[in-house]
């Protein structure tokens, strides 16, 4: 199988590579900020649910099947904690 490289249409792909560390990096400088008043768990929490709620929301556009019925639900929100 050959690799064929061509030049991406998005002309900002190569800052699509560094945008997670970047916000991954200023997510840890914030935090450093708030912990102090908050416990860490709680800043985790405040992190990833966004990213979760983001997720959903993106599956949904994008027509892909949903978890269906209370216990699915359930097993998802086991599995976060």
């Amino acid at each position: 199988m050959q690799l064929k490289l061509t030049n991406s249409k998005l002309p900002f792909a190569p800052l699509l590579l560094i945008a997670p560390f970047f916000f991954w990096g200023t997510a840890m400088v914030a935090m450093k900020g708030v912990i102090p008043q908050t416990t860490p768990f709680f800043m985790a929490a405040m992190r990833i649910l966004p990213a979760g709620i983001l997720l959903l929301l993106v599956g949904i556009i994008q027509g892909r099947p949903q978890p269906q019925g209370k216990i699915a639900w359930l097993w998802i929100l086991l599995f976060a904690l």
